[in-house]
């Protein structure tokens, strides 16, 4: 590795989390766009080799950039209140060209695909190790009450960790709920294998929404140690940046949870996949550097799924509960 691959690496490499963000967030959105056209969801390297390809998202975010800030004298960005993008103070600091853009999504979009087929090994195994466990203790009704009940108070309790304690350990503990949901749905898609591609959709969907909490959590993961340093003296981070991420992320898993996310379909989900896909598209002009921005991206996205999820729970339950009423009703007769 010579002088200049250290200063590319020293000056770049941060700059990969952002664009790791927007690779997990176009895979979430073609599962949505899926959900509501075909009513199940792909899986992640499916949906990553799909839909986030370079050339669906740079492109437009070179478009939007310039229709944003061009030209110089009377941009649109300065009518509407929005901000200089990261370019101009990557140009002041020296360290801009015009396709960092591109280099930065290619590299992104390379290692996620590669930790992707990783995060499906891990899964897999230890979905075969303690699947039998897991799926006895949701076939009892009671046991499957309980659980529900416990990760509804592990949520109440990452809420409260997040607005009295520290961000970080609220995101946390949801990620944590999120992975053992995970490895629980691939144990039942696994156990009726030989049903239909759309029971894989919960396992497919809650991958994506791990490495999702996985991102939210390393990005926050300074607060973290700074309330570790700072626990001596107080219990709560005074100054917490990870607060706002790790309450909306309590709120909303509470909110998947509820509305049996992504059991229902709807239009819903196509209008929440055209919102996420907009949300990369901008994440291209303001995160390059401005990594502080990528948690409210975040939070943002996950915010969209809950609303489509509830709206769609609202909207289609009453259809499912119809037809399931009037096949009871033709088996009676």
């Amino acid at each position: 590795m010579d002088l200049n691959d250290i200063l590319f690496i020293r000056f770049y490499g941060p700059d990969i989390l952002g664009f790791l963000v927007i690779q997990v967030l176009m895979v979430l959105s073609w599962q949505m766009k899926s959900l509501d056209e075909h009513g199940d969801a792909p899986s992640f390297t499916t949906s990553h080799t799909c839909w986030a390809q370079p050339w669906r998202i740079v492109p437009v975010g070179i478009l939007l950039r310039f229709m944003l800030y061009y030209p110089e004298d009377n941009q649109i960005a300065n009518k509407i209140g929005l901000g200089r993008d990261d370019r101009y103070q990557m140009e002041t600091l020296g360290i801009w060209y015009a396709a960092l853009p591109v280099f930065l999504y290619l590299a992104a979009h390379a290692i996620m695909g590669l930790y992707a087929v990783i995060v499906n090994v891990i899964l897999g195994s230890l979905g075969r190790l303690f699947g039998p466990i897991l799926i006895r203790f949701q076939g009892d009704s009671l046991s499957r009450r309980v659980a529900q009940k416990s990760s509804y108070v592990i949520f109440g309790a990452a809420f409260l960790l997040s607005i009295f304690v520290c961000g970080a350990l609220g995101i946390f503990l949801v990620y944590a709920v999120t992975i053992i949901k995970t490895i629980s749905f691939y144990a039942m898609a696994r156990r009726l294998s030989q049903l239909p591609e759309s029971k894989w959709s919960s396992f497919n969907v809650y991958t994506s929404l791990m490495l999702l909490l996985l991102l939210a959590f390393l990005l926050n993961v300074p607060s973290l140690l700074a309330w570790e340093k700072n626990l001596s003296y107080s219990l709560q981070l005074s100054v917490d940046p990870s607060r706002t991420t790790g309450a909306i992320v309590s709120i909303v898993a509470v909110i998947l949870s509820l509305t049996e996310y992504p059991k229902y379909r709807g239009e819903m989900y196509g209008i929440a996949s055209a919102i996420l896909f907009m949300m990369c598209v901008i994440m291209t002009l303001f995160v390059v550097t401005s990594i502080h921005r990528v948690p409210v991206y975040i939070y943002s996205a996950l915010i969209v799924i809950a609303t489509a999820a509830v709206l769609s729970f609202w909207l289609d339950r009453p259809a499912i509960n119809q037809s399931t009423i009037k096949q009871v009703k033709n088996k009676d007769d």
